[in-house]
C-alpha cells in the first residue's frame, strides 16, 4: 500500500460553553506515516507533527437533542525530502442523551 499515509490525531482540547453553542481550541501532537514517490522511486515519511485543532458544536435550543459538530484539524508535516500542511475537516450530527 505505497500510496496510503496515516495520521495519528492526539489533541488537548479546551472548551468554553455558552447556552447552545461550545467551542473548542487545542494543540495537538499527531503520529504521522506518509507516501513520497517519484517517478523512480518511493519512501514512506514519517515522525511527529505540531497542529491544532479547532471546534464548535450547536443545539438549535437548550432542550434539543439534536444538534451538529464540525471539527478542523491542521498539521505541518515536517519532512526530509519534503514538507507540507494537513488539513482535516469533519462534520457530524451529535444526539445527546
Amino acid at each position: 500500500m505505497r500510496w496510503i499515509g496515516v495520521i495519528d490525531v492526539n489533541a488537548a482540547v479546551l472548551g468554553i460553553h455558552h447556552r447552545e453553542l461550545t467551542l473548542e481550541l487545542g494543540p495537538s501532537l499527531d503520529v504521522f506515516a506518509v507516501p513520497l514517490c517519484a517517478d523512480t522511486w518511493c519512501q514512506r515519511e514519517h515522525g511527529l507533527a505540531p497542529a491544532v485543532h479547532l471546534g464548535a458544536m450547536l443545539f438549535p435550543a437548550p432542550e434539543s437533542r439534536l444538534g451538529g459538530r464540525g471539527t478542523v484539524h491542521t498539521a505541518y508535516i515536517p519532512g526530509i525530502a519534503w514538507s507540507g500542511i494537513s488539513i482535516s475537516i469533519a462534520v457530524e450530527g451529535v444526539y445527546r442523551f
